[in-house]
């Protein structure tokens, strides 16, 4: 068995199977299931003109059949040669690639035949191709014969290899047309152009066309999917699923649906997509210093967002407290669980951790993970008392291991240059010798939260190290240093980030979100503006109080202009590099305007917008990214997994999806995004009033070619639609959003959330949005196949039913389903 756990044996490995393919033809080789390594030896592999044709897992190992690419292109070549070169597959040896077109068939009447390209397909070999594009070659054929065709791409293709799928659906073009034009027939307002596809209706009346077959299947389908303007591109999915295909995905946008054009990319398992897959993954750390514990925290994160679908099941004997409540682990204890384990990974110290890496890991800031919960807080907040700060009161930390009473003065006035707001709070003081964290008695989950609530710590050692973790402002006596930027007075200054706030009256939210910001404030260098739309509940006299502060702008309005409007007069008198905008409904938390500048200093020049994680205040979420569902045609965006809960190390699967990603939409209650970019994008739109100016923003930059990245280490809590009238224009806001973007973007949230292992349900009778896990799915098909082995046919076709309650498209339990109901009808 071949050991890739390390990097350099794994190197000489690979070399090593060059080497015998050199002179065999095919090798076969038994690997570790070492799966934090697994993409790494494909990509060896891949580097070293390898590929794995055949991939067979074990219990405690992968078999896998190995071929050089030479030997591909080589034998590839010959079949095609052999063929007769057919025209309908043109072969590029460079990349291992095919390309099948139908219009190269080379037939006078333009209609591929069957026979002719089914000949040509199993001419091939097996398993030597990395990808395959298919054009024009779908909608020639029935469903029997797709079925063929679709199976045959699965042999031909390498373990890991990519099939792309482009083809013509007309009737699903006129659906999408019926039922669009009842809802809004300016979308289609040509004459010739309707009549064009009353012709096409009528020939594919004529014609009997259907994408797939006439047979009690596609009645079942069509029955369920009556209401789906989308039934052929999902139900091409699903066969594709069905051959073995994984990571299937539409790749087509709304306007290339109204040509009747459908796009899927799709995968065949390869070792990267095996170590992905969902696994029970347990996590021994030994360490007990303080110092490890934040570099484990840190671990854990990483491994969460290169392999989001695992669970993560963490032992730990000493200082286990400092885990719970993390958001990443799905059991915390001394004692390894019972169920059985897929994977374990064994650490001692920080210094035997893993290296773990995923495509946006540049942007992590590296600080560690601190979740607090309710019995956390409670005994930070009785040391507090007991040491003369009252709760929610705000304080500052001069650590009495390194400051002395007599000392404190010049520390103090350095604090209240840099942060006046502590003279118009009357901030406390909090002396106390914490004794370099381990001696001081406090476990260091309380230590961190007493810290994570003070505005200011002064001192030096691992609790200033601790201290700039937490992005808690401070300074360290050691070097004479402090680690925020330090304002620069005068009317020249530029920030590092202006902070947006339109208000409209609820005072109370506003003193609270502007509170939360001094309190809890941030590292960069940042100016406050409020807009102020005509409030009349004090917040005027309450924000001129404020306006002494260098880096506090007040624009008041004489009426309501909205949020659009608002968030654009204050990004106009802004001096800031970057523009967050933010609701005045938040309580902002340490480090979540850090984390987004962080995520756009480190983004590279892709970077569009970054948006936060929004909770409710029960801790569940609000917002973790915005996404598209297409329901009779219409593209509606919403919240993914909101009101799911996510803190507890329990089996919450909504804690696969709080991982950074890229979206296509953030909301704006709390979006970042430079300055430049937002003026060049013609800023908000204000035909909207308060609402989906955010979706409007967000797809106005996608078309800009950037990215717009989701941080959920950028955390706040979002009371949600405070504003009085705010759902007051929203079917207008639709109409607007509609008639603007229909025809330019597509659904995406189920490519979301089965990229986060979960499965969605769309039920079009009530438009309304479903989630559930895979997982569930699988143990339905797990229980269905041991009541079919048992012979309870009875009960293995209920649960057919069952899973197809679920997804109604899975053809698996479709087939099985009916097979069962003839069985139960024999005598």
């Amino acid at each position: 068995m071949i050991d890739i756990s390390v990097e350099e044996n794994m190197g000489k490995l690979v070399k090593e199977i060059k080497e015998r393919l050199t002179h065999e033809n095919i090798v076969n080789e038994e690997i570790d299931t070492d799966y934090l390594k697994f993409g790494s030896f494909e990509e060896k592999l891949v580097e070293n003109n390898i590929l794995i044709t055949k991939l067979e897992q074990g219990l405690k190992s992968v078999m896998i059949t190995l071929v050089s690419m030479d030997i591909a292109v080589r034998a590839v070549n010959e079949a095609i040669f052999a063929a007769g070169g057919p025209p309908v597959l043109k072969f590029d040896p460079e990349t291992l690639s095919l390309d099948i077109d139908g219009k190269r068939s080379g037939n006078s009447h333009g209609k591929l035949d069957f026979l002719y390209f089914k000949t040509c397909l199993l001419s091939l070999p097996f398993n030597l191709l990395k990808e395959i594009t298919v054009k024009n070659i779908i909608e020639e054929f029935d469903y029997n014969e797709n079925e063929f065709i679709f199976k045959e791409f699965y042999r031909l293709i390498a373990c890991g290899g990519k099939l792309y799928i482009e083809c013509k659906d007309i009737p699903f073009y006129i659906n999408f047309f019926n039922q669009y034009n009842k809802i809004r027939s300016k979308s289609i307002d040509a004459i010739d152009e309707i009549t064009e596809y009353e012709k096409i209706i009528k020939k594919s009346a004529d014609e009997q066309y259907n994408f797939f077959s006439p047979e009690n299947m596609l009645d079942y389908f069509l029955k369920n999917n009556k209401l789906n303007s989308t039934y052929s591109s999902e139900l091409l999915r699903a066969y594709l699923e069905y051959c073995g295909f994984v990571s299937v995905f539409s790749k087509t946008t709304i306007g290339e649906y109204t040509a009747g054009k459908i796009k899927i990319n799709a995968v065949k398992l390869g070792l990267k997509e095996l170590a992905s897959m969902p696994k029970r993954v347990l996590l021994k750390m030994n360490s007990d210093k303080f110092e490890d514990l934040f570099s484990f925290s840190v671990f854990i994160r990483n491994l969460h967002n290169a392999f989001n679908k695992w669970d993560l099941l963490l032992v730990i004997d000493k200082n286990r407290d400092f885990f719970k409540n993390n958001v990443y682990l799905k059991y915390l204890s001394n004692i390894i669980p019972e169920e059985s384990v897929d994977y374990i990974i064994n650490t001692e110290d920080a210094d035997s951790l893993p290296e773990i890496d995923y495509p946006l890991k540049h942007i992590d800031s590296g600080k560690p993970d601190v979740f607090s919960d309710n019995d956390d807080i409670k005994a930070a907040n009785k040391f507090l008392e007991n040491h003369g700060v009252k709760e929610n009161e705000p304080f500052l930390i001069l650590d009495g291991e390194y400051i002395k009473t007599e000392e404190q003065r010049p520390i103090l006035n350095l604090a209240a240059k840099d942060f006046p707001y502590f003279n118009l709070n009357d901030f406390k003081i909090l002396s106390f010798n914490f004794k370099g964290g381990n001696d001081s008695g406090l476990s260091l989950k309380i230590i961190a939260e007493i810290i994570n609530m003070s505005s200011f710590y002064a001192g030096g050692g691992f609790m200033f190290k601790l201290a700039d973790g937490l992005c808690v402002p401070s300074y360290d006596l050691m070097s004479d240093k402090v680690n925020y930027a330090r304002s620069n007075e005068g009317e020249a200054v530029c920030y590092d980030v202006s902070i947006i706030i339109p208000v409209f009256n609820n005072i109370d939210y506003t003193k609270n979100c502007l509170t939360s910001i001094f309190k809890n404030h941030p590292l960069v260098n940042f100016e406050i503006i409020v807009v102020n739309n005509a409030s009349t509940d004090g917040t005027e006299d309450y924000l001129k109080g404020l306006s002494c502060l260098n880096n506090f702008t007040v624009i008041n309005n004489n009426v309501n202009s909205g949020y659009a409007k608002a968030c654009n007069q204050g990004a106009k008198a802004s001096r800031g590099k970057y523009l967050h905008f933010l609701n005045n409904d938040m309580i902002v938390f340490k480090g979540a305007i850090d984390e987004l500048v962080n995520t756009a200093f480190k983004a590279g020049n892709r970077f569009g917008a970054v948006g936060s994680l929004l909770l409710y205040s029960d801790g569940k979420i609000q917002h973790a990214g915005v996404v598209f569902v297409s329901i009779d045609g219409i593209v509606s965006p919403y919240h993914q997994y909101k009101g799911m809960g996510i803190f507890g190390c329990e089996e919450l699967y909504a804690k696969n999806t709080i991982m950074y990603k890229k979206y296509n939409a953030v909301t704006a209650a709390s979006i970042l995004l430079k300055k430049e970019l937002f003026f060049s994008i013609d800023s908000f739109d204000e035909i909207y009033k308060n609402g989906f100016e955010d979706v409007d923003l967000c797809l106005k930059i996608k078309e800009a070619r950037k990215d717009i990245i989701f941080n959920p280490r950028s955390m706040l809590v979002h009371f949600e639609e405070k504003t009085e009238g705010r759902r007051k224009y929203d079917i207008e806001n639709g109409y607007h959003l509609l008639d603007k973007w229909q025809f330019r973007y597509s659904d995406d949230d189920y490519i979301f959330a089965e990229n986060c292992d979960f499965k969605i349900f769309k039920n079009y009778l009530h438009s309304n949005v479903k989630y559930y896990t895979i997982r569930d799915l699988k143990k339905l098909e797990s229980d269905a196949m041991l009541c079919l082995n048992s012979g309870d046919y009875k009960r293995a076709a209920e649960l057919c039913d069952d899973i197809l309650a679920y997804n109604r498209l899975d053809i698996r339990a479709y087939r099985r389903k009916m097979d069962l109901e003839k069985l139960i009808k024999k005598p």
